[in-house]
């Protein structure tokens, strides 16, 4: 390659002229506290200074929110992971106390559900044999006739003790009772509907607890009719029924 401007195009060519600067654009790019005029004031130092401070504080604010809002949430967070633990705990331990109570043996649930129901029938039972009675005091003797058949004859003559109200009622009812050789006994320890057959020696008394017994010494026998024990006798019934 030559190193030769050719002449036309030597002829269209210019001499180079540096730009001119915008004195705007020359005034933008001076620093802020530079003047046109010469060094920054005092006035212009304070200003910058205060804008800085200001900013400082702004900023140092916003870390302590940050920082605050952090370390409060952290606590928080503790506060309610110890709190949920706890109530867990106690919802645990009574978890476990009901299935303890769950697990316990059958038998003895059994054996409280049949106390519990013996009660409420032998006190539905009383109820509805005293009601029976204010309304039928005649009704005591099928009862009373019932028992004296069923009393052994070898027994020897039989005497009857029920409570005082349902003495009167009976012997209004079936005079013919004592004129027969049956002895009727107020007993105030029995309650009403309460009806005890019994055979014994002068002075013997008769024990309640049993349906049956014969002493073969004195030869006393008693036949225990209390509603408690009528009721106990229809309950034993319908258990063995059950059961067949």
């Amino acid at each position: 390659m030559s190193g030769i401007i050719p002449k036309e195009d030597a002829q269209a060519a210019r001499r180079w002229q540096p730009p001119e600067m915008d004195p705007a654009a020359r005034t933008a790019v001076q620093p802020p506290l530079q003047t046109a005029g010469g060094p920054p004031t005092a006035q212009q130092f304070e200003a910058v200074y205060a804008q800085a401070e200001a900013q400082g504080r702004e900023d140092g604010r916003q870390a302590g929110l940050e920082q605050g809002h952090r370390e409060g949430y952290a606590a928080g967070h503790a506060e309610g992971l110890a709190a949920g633990r706890a109530q867990a705990q106690q919802e645990r331990e009574t978890l476990q106390a009901l299935l303890s109570r769950v697990t316990q043996p059958v038998a003895a649930l059994d054996a409280e559900a049949e106390t519990a129901l013996v009660a409420l029938a032998l006190e539905l039972a009383r109820q509805v044999i005293l009601q029976e009675l204010r309304t039928q005091p005649e009704a005591l003797l099928p009862i009373v006739r019932k028992a004296l058949a069923a009393f052994p004859a070898q027994a020897g003559a039989p005497s009857v003790r029920l409570h005082p109200l349902d003495l009167d009622v009976l012997r209004n009812a079936a005079p013919d009772l004592e004129s027969s050789g049956v002895t009727l006994l107020a007993d105030d320890t029995l309650q009403r509907g309460d009806l005890i057959v019994a055979a014994a020696a002068p002075g013997q008394t008769a024990t309640p607890d049993r349906r049956w017994r014969t002493r073969s010494r004195e030869a006393v026998s008693e036949l225990d009719l209390r509603v408690e024990e009528r009721w106990r006798q229809i309950m034993t019934r319908l258990f063995e029924e059950g059961l067949q």
